[in-house]
């Protein structure tokens, strides 16, 4: 009788990557733990079962061979050519990495310019999207859990603008308010929407707008 090959390449059922692990299900290690959340006992485990571990030598070198040219992430950017050149912006020296746009020095002096930071100027009321500081205002006390919980069932749990279910998002859906005004918790001013919808209803508000009301009137 042969025995099975623990170090027999596989390929993960769900992803298709290469796999160098037997795994009895057929998925890879990341697609077994996808939207897994650990439990607080369970990262204070994890945490005590490293202390005081240290990487062999040999495993550091291992580590460093696999990441080595052409296998680097960064290897695309040019970090490993020699005539890899980004200027800073204000003092003209080599930027650390080939992003950034100033140099580590030039880039703690901007941040501590405080109210001499050219960036003031874009924040708060001159802001192109500044609304009159309606997102400071506070939400109304109607608008409790009880109410979210209604309006998430009433939509089936689904975003309604891009159809997503709450069951794939590991987390509930937002509700939000369609005509921006936070203490008119009326029911049919109210809609639920994923975390990626309800960022983008914070710009073109018209927009947004009237397209609630066309599902609101398709709905009906």
């Amino acid at each position: 009788m042969k025995k099975k090959n623990l170090h027999e390449k596989k390929w993960c059922s769900v992803c298709q990557k290469e796999q160098w692990h037997f795994i009895k299900s057929g998925k890879c290690f990341s697609c077994i733990h996808k939207g897994w959340i650990p439990s607080e006992e369970t990262k204070q485990n994890m945490s005590l079962g490293k202390k005081g571990h240290k990487t062999l030598k040999s495993t550091r070198q291992k580590i460093g061979e696999a990441n080595k040219g052409k296998k680097n992430g960064m290897y695309k950017l040019g970090l490993h050519t020699k005539d890899y050149k980004n200027k800073c912006m204000d003092c003209g020296n080599y930027t650390l990495t080939p992003l950034a746009k100033r140099c580590k020095s030039c880039s703690e002096r901007f941040n501590k310019l405080g109210d001499k930071n050219p960036m003031k100027e874009r924040c708060g009321a001159k802001h192109f999207n500044w609304k009159g500081g309606s997102s400071f205002e506070p939400y109304s006390s109607d608008f409790n859990e009880a109410l979210k919980e209604k309006i998430r069932n009433r939509d089936n749990r689904t975003c309604q603008l891009c159809g997503i279910k709450e069951e794939e998002l590991n987390r509930k859906l937002d509700v939000h308010h369609i005509d921006y005004d936070k203490k008119n918790c009326n029911e049919e001013n109210l809609i639920s929407l994923c975390k990626s919808c309800h960022m983008k209803t914070n710009f073109k508000r018209k927009y947004y707008r009237k397209a609630f009301a066309k599902i609101k009137e398709y709905k009906d």
